[in-house]
This record gives C-alpha cells, sequence and structure tokens, in this order.
C-alpha cells in the first residue's frame, strides 16, 4: 500500500509537472518577446520623458532663482530713491478719517508691492 500511494504521489507530480514546465517555458518565452516588443520601447519613452521633466524642473528652478535676484536689485533700487517715505509724507497731508480708511486697507502697501512687480520687470528687461 505504500508502495501504491507513492506511485500515485510520483505520477501525479510528474504529470502537473510537465503541465507547469509547458506553461512556463510558453510564458517565458512570451516575457522575452514582450521584453523586446513591448518594454523596449516604452523604457525609451519614460527615458526621454524623464529626461524632459528634469530638464523642466532645472529651467522653472533658473527662473526663480533669477527673479529672486532681479527683486533683490529693484527693491534697492526703490530703498534708494525712498518712494515709501514719499507716500506715507503725502498720505499724512490728507484728512485724518482718509489717513485712517487708507491704511486700514493698506493701499500703502498695495501700490508699494505693485510698484515693486513693475519695477523688477523693468530689471529683467534691461
Amino acid at each position: 500500500m505504500r508502495h501504491f500511494l507513492i506511485l500515485c504521489v510520483l505520477f501525479a507530480s510528474f504529470n502537473v509537472f510537465a503541465d507547469s514546465w509547458f506553461e512556463t517555458t510558453t510564458n517565458w518565452f512570451g516575457e522575452i518577446w514582450d521584453l523586446f516588443t513591448i518594454h523596449t520601447p516604452n523604457m525609451f519613452e519614460r527615458f526621454i520623458t524623464w529626461v524632459y521633466i528634469w530638464v523642466l524642473k532645472v529651467k522653472i528652478y533658473l527662473q526663480y532663482e533669477s527673479v529672486k535676484f532681479y527683486y533683490t536689485i529693484a527693491s534697492t533700487f526703490l530703498s534708494e530713491l525712498q518712494l515709501t517715505q514719499l507716500l506715507s509724507t503725502y498720505i499724512s497731508r490728507l484728512e485724518p478719517d482718509l489717513q485712517y480708511v487708507i491704511n486700514v486697507t493698506k493701499l500703502p502697501d498695495a501700490f508699494m508691492l505693485i510698484i515693486e512687480a513693475y519695477v523688477t520687470r523693468f530689471i529683467m528687461r534691461l
């Protein structure tokens, strides 16, 4: 009885092994075929996409740094002109109610921000 069970296990294992070996072999050749027909062209596309993305990141970073540089130049230029003091002097000559409304709405800050943006743009175009 013991020999019969061993023979059944051997034949069953051999039969299962033969089916899975054939499937494994065909799947292996199929995956090699897919490697050369599908995955390799996709790899080149992914690589070129990756290169474009990094070039775009570097370009955006350099533009950001250049804008920061030009902004510091524009801020220095405006501080030399003393435009903030001139604006506060003109606002102080207005009526107190109007001064209060202008200071609460922070119009001088908004005005200076717009002027700094225009001067930065002007310096970038030089």
